[in-house]
């Protein structure tokens, strides 16, 4: 049965929607019409929609890059549920896999391929993209790309040269959150022309933003929690204190569970699913959690911790309420967060020295030589390697960060990689073998006969618990055969892992040689301090409306506040204090304002007091009047 190919009969035949949400069918139309779109849609806004419907009203491949792991293949398992042909090349595949999943793209098999960037530009890759019929480019979280953004990464900027190869080929830059400069440098080095751009307001009329300055968490937690009704998220910025909160919830009658990278995969899509299916309302997380889920009825998120930016604030706090209903975002803030924060992000910038011993580490961990560029990735555990070099393992990984950022290697998040186990001879040498050793012929039968042939042809994922309760024997057994036959190469055996990939951009250098552009380290790192003084003054400052603080963050020109957060509230209460100084500064910054307007906006304080809080901004030169006796900004320069 051919496709729809009307936007709409799309989203109701895969997805069951009437309607798109705003903006949605803006973007899709102008994909259609063949423009290059830039799209910012705060997070619950529906992006994945924006490329996967009209990828499917177009003919042929298109091409998703996504800087996660985790996300795409939680994005192809949706797509493959709803009847949709689509695939990821990621780490932990072999080559063969890849070669099979790009073939597959290649003879129109899939409408969707998912690929990080790095992957773009491999040997394997590049031999197949120019003739894969690919109608669309879509780049997930596209702030990437940029070195103002929050996660810089440098493989981004070389995707494109694809429309070298295939002229004409159009792209959709989607991201949740990106500044001004952000937005511009997307457009630049993605060679965007003619370009569309949507971008939907930072403002979420039905989230409340409240910052509580405590002095006791634990204790306004509980006292806040009395308040709060449905599915919630407590963000931490430490494992330990998510399982800190979700203790102390658990103390109080709460449903409550955490969740962090450092548990197994098992344990990790369990906690998933039930906080999904509300089985646990409450879950404690860091950061790992979250991404790509969709759940729309999440009424709070808290955050325990300060985030390092209001990019990854937003970004968070946003998962709250996608359903449109009243929700809450709540950050708890002890002065000596700051400093914390401030000391913690210290670590994220070892020097040229220690970056040059974590690089040189590596080639002898791994025995790579000089000027080779091995194509395999390699499974990472940092708390070994950390001490192997004598490095604080912090500073380790923030190395990391600063090689990847400068294209020498990737570092892949830890990810769930189930066990895989295929046959290397045919049926016949494979006979042989069970005759001659014994020892494997029950499992043998039990592989065929639990997977079927198609063990014989390709990587098949596999249970060794199944074995197991099958041959009556331990796990340990199990895993211990498949080993020999891989050994023996009867079969590969790809045992399940947790473990981060590690992968090399580029041949290997000397590492007393190694092109660190430590000027450009200098200035990301003033970017980020940047970044995490903005995100401080979030939490610390009492003059301007959360809301209205966040939209200017992101360059957006608003001139409301939202009228529910923690600070217009308690200037609706008071009416004896000023009005907020930035509030009237950033109002009058837009156009001149006379003095009455003023008075009639501030409904809230007597004329008196708003007159004298204009003398106390006219006295600071803030504002002045100009001729026609309106207030404008400042003194003239």
């Amino acid at each position: 049965m051919a496709e729809p190919k009307n936007p709409q009969k799309v989203l109701k035949k895969y997805w069951g929607y009437d309607e798109f949400r705003p903006l949605q069918e803006d973007i899709i139309q102008a994909a259609l019409a063949g423009k290059d779109v830039l799209a910012l849609l705060p997070t619950g806004g529906g992006k994945s929609i924006c490329y996967q419907v009209p990828g499917l009203v177009m003919d042929g491949l298109c091409l998703v890059v996504s800087p996660l792991i985790a996300l795409m293949k939680d994005q192809v398992h949706q797509l493959v549920e709803r009847g949709i042909s689509a695939a990821a090349v990621h780490s932990g595949m072999g080559r063969k896999e890849v070669d099979a999943t790009l073939n597959r793209a290649l003879a129109g098999e899939l409408k969707f391929l998912y690929l990080s960037p790095e992957r773009l530009h491999t040997t394997i890759f590049q031999a197949r993209f120019p003739e894969m019929n690919t109608c669309l480019i879509a780049v997930d979280e596209a702030h990437c790309i940029s070195q103002w953004g929050h996660d810089f990464r440098p493989a981004y900027l070389q995707i494109a040269q694809l429309r070298e190869v295939q002229a004409g080929l159009p792209i959709m830059a989607l991201t949740a959150s990106a500044t001004p400069a952000v937005q511009r440098d997307i457009a630049h080095f993605l060679a965007l022309k003619e370009t569309a751009h949507f971008e939907k307001s930072f403002a979420r009329d039905n989230l409340t933003f409240a910052v509580r300055l405590v002095e006791d968490k634990a204790t306004k937690l509980m006292q806040i929690m009395k308040h709060l009704k449905g599915s919630g998220l407590v963000y931490c910025r430490t494992r330990k204190n998510t399982e800190k909160v979700a203790e102390l919830l658990s103390k109080h009658g709460y449903k409550a569970d955490f969740y962090h990278a450092g548990l197994d995969g098992e344990q990790r899509a369990n906690k998933q699913e039930a906080w999904i299916k509300n089985q646990i309302p409450v879950m404690a997380c860091t950061n790992a959690f979250g991404m790509g889920i969709d759940k729309p009825d999440v009424r709070y998120v808290i955050h325990w911790d300060l985030p390092d930016s209001p990019e990854a604030y937003y970004q968070e706090a946003g998962r709250a309420g996608r359903d449109g209903k009243p929700a809450y975002a709540i950050l708890l803030h002890q002065k000596k967060d700051a400093d914390d924060l401030k000391s913690w992000k210290a670590n994220a910038w070892p020097n040229e020295q220690e970056i040059r011993l974590v690089y040189q580490g590596l080639a002898n961990l791994y025995g790579i030589a000089e000027g080779s560029r091995p194509e395999e990735e390699f499974a990472f555990e940092l708390e070994s390697f950390a001490r192997r070099i004598e490095l604080a393992s912090p500073k380790v990984f923030h190395a990391l960060k600063r090689l990847q950022e400068e294209g020498y290697l990737q570092l892949n998040e830890a990810f769930y990689q189930p066990s895989r186990f295929q046959f290397l001879v045919n049926k016949t040498e494979l006979y042989k073998a069970q005759v001659k050793h014994a020892h494997i012929d029950g499992i043998v039968k039990i592989l065929l006969r639990v997977y079927g042939g198609s063990l014989m042809e390709d990587p098949v994922e596999i249970k060794e618990e199944t074995i197991a309760r099958a041959l009556y024997t331990s796990v340990s057994e199990v895993q211990q055969t498949l080993h020999w036959m891989h050994s023996a190469q009867l079969a590969r055996y790809w045992a399940r892992s947790e473990k981060p990939r590690l992968f090399y951009l580029q041949a290997r250098h000397d590492a007393a040689k190694l092109p660190l552009d430590m000027k450009a380290l200098a200035k990301r790192k003033e970017r980020e301090e940047r970044r995490l003084d903005a995100m401080i003054t979030y939490a610390e400052d009492r003059y301007l409306c959360r809301s209205l603080y966040l939209q200017q963050y992101f360059g957006e020109k608003s001139l409301q506040p939202c009228g529910k957060c923690d600070f217009c509230r308690k200037r609706k209460k008071n009416t004896s204090n000023f009005p907020a100084p930035a509030d009237i500064l950033l109002w009058i910054s837009q156009k001149p304002v006379h003095p009455k307007s003023v008075t009639e906006y501030y409904t809230g304080y007597s004329e008196e007091t708003v007159a004298e809080a204009i003398r106390m901004l006219i006295d600071q030169e803030l504002l002045r009047y100009d001729e026609g006796g309106r207030l404008i900004p400042g003194k003239e320069k």
